[in-house]
């Protein structure tokens, strides 16, 4: 009996660790579409500073992923196939999408002027809320939204905040700010930039490899 729980033991184990792993990626994704429109809602509310420990938690989750995936990798049944280049994906897309997410709270907190009405406000909300959508999409188990309708709804909203951008600066509008408040703004909205080419990145690896699924005999 003990003997048999072993081998069942062996054999089992691989599957519950990449189980637990894929369930895990999910949640950190939507983990991370929540802090993110935290951070930006933080930002666009007069710059409200947020402490750090907010990310702290979901940054030592992140960290891990790779160590779990090469453990599940070591212990993988030969009973059993995984997907593990979406894995891959999803765990490169949650390394970028953490260091955007510290990126941003160091913009936000780490200017001590009094807050502003942001430049392009309008234009930086669509574009979160596009980020926001990809992230609960890389989240989400059923994928109920087009990947095509996600990338057009990231591209067309990086492209309003930079031509708004060239539009302001041309009416001198930037000129109301000092030089502080404005590389604030360009140090967040870079790190959101940065994000949305990752996520685009990680859209197309995980649906030209298919839609993820739990472990198949082979």
């Amino acid at each position: 009996g003990v003997g048999s729980a072993f081998v069942v033991s062996l054999l089992l184990w691989p599957v519950r660790l990449m189980d637990t792993l894929g369930a895990d990626l999910s949640l950190q994704f939507l983990e991370s579409a929540r802090l993110f429109d935290a951070i930006l809602s933080s930002f666009l509310a007069g710059q409200q500073q947020l402490p750090y420990a907010l990310i702290a938690s979901l940054e030592e989750k992140i960290r891990k992923n790779h160590e779990r995936l090469a453990k599940a990798r070591k212990h993988e049944s030969r009973l059993y196939r995984y997907e593990h280049r979406l894995m891959d994906a999803q765990a490169a897309a949650l390394d970028r999408t953490a260091e955007s997410l510290r990126s941003m709270m160091e913009a936000l907190n780490d200017y001590e002027e009094e807050g502003r009405d942001p430049l392009t406000g309008p234009e930086l909300r669509a574009l979160g809320d596009a980020v926001v959508a990809v992230l609960r999409h890389l989240g989400s188990a059923e994928y109920t939204r087009p990947a095509p309708e996600l990338v057009r709804a990231v591209t067309t909203g990086v492209a309003n905040v930079e031509n708004t951008m060239i539009t302001l600066r041309r009416q001198g509008a930037t000129l109301h700010y000092d030089l502080h408040k404005v590389l604030q703004f360009f140090a967040f909205y870079q790190a959101i930039r940065l994000l949305s080419e990752s996520l685009l990145v990680a859209l197309d690896r995980l649906h030209s490899n298919g839609q993820a699924h739990p472990p198949k005999k082979k």
